[in-house]
């Protein structure tokens, strides 16, 4: 978005998600609007490239093992140990969703004067029932990052109500904290978001560091697969590789 203001320089550049779309508002005087587009369609084309390159290396993990990305990181951080890792992904997910949800909602009510309140409703509901396709894949992922951690300390056998309580409660606790910050003013709100978005990187960027020099570089992609689900194999309960 290109707003005019006293300034030729671009301000509040949104945070690029790691391989998947930037968001955040870019605002410029009339002088500066074709150097600022080309400036924010750099970075966000450099910032997706460079995340993308990484997530492309977790993704090589995947057939290898045929395991999902956070059960092979016990193999890191031992059986329960994984907890600490789970707990940046949830953040994460949960965070998009907020961040989702707040700029939906903000963008809606400054376009069209739609109130704020209903639409954060509205989409929490839907990606509850996962029919918003982005934040329904969040909730459904965030969900099996919670049922992962949980089974770490006891075992439970999954079911469609753990599994649909899960979203519920996950999609209240995101529909509270995104309904607070909508309704505390549009510099907060933009604020929240982007300061979100970068703790994320503060807790992603050291898991991706220690799963790819693990895998790439100490163990060469070779694992007990059998002791990554019990917590008294080789990897143990807790570990730091």
């Amino acid at each position: 978005m290109v707003g005019q203001g006293g300034t030729d320089q671009p301000q509040d550049l949104g945070a690029a998600r790691p391989g998947r779309h930037a968001e955040g508002v870019l605002h410029v005087g009339r002088e500066g609007e074709c150097v600022a587009l080309f400036q924010a369609d750099l970075l966000a084309v450099l910032g997706i490239w460079f995340g993308t390159l990484f997530m492309a290396f977790h993704a090589t993990q995947g057939p290898v093992f045929g395991l999902p990305q956070m059960i092979q990181t016990r193999a890191q951080l031992g059986y329960r140990g994984v907890v600490v890792a789970l707990f940046a992904v949830l953040f994460t997910y949960m965070a998009f969703n907020v961040a989702d949800q707040v700029l939906l909602a903000s963008g809606l009510n400054g376009a069209f004067g739609w109130n704020a309140t209903l639409v954060a409703i509205v989409t929490a509901f839907l990606s509850a029932t996962a029919l918003l396709a982005t934040m329904g894949m969040n909730a459904y992922g965030g969900m099996l990052t919670v049922l992962t951690g949980i089974d770490s300390f006891k075992k439970i056998r999954t079911s469609r109500a753990w599994r649909t309580a899960t979203v519920i409660v996950l999609a209240a606790i995101w529909y509270g904290i995104g309904q607070s910050i909508s309704t505390s003013g549009s510099n907060t709100a933009v604020s929240a978001v982007l300061n979100s978005l970068t703790l994320m990187l503060y807790l992603l960027v050291p898991w991706t560091a220690l799963n790819l020099v693990d895998f790439f570089f100490v163990r060469r992609g070779h694992y007990a697969i059998t002791d990554i689900f019990r917590p008294d194999g080789v990897y143990g309960a807790w570990s730091a590789c």
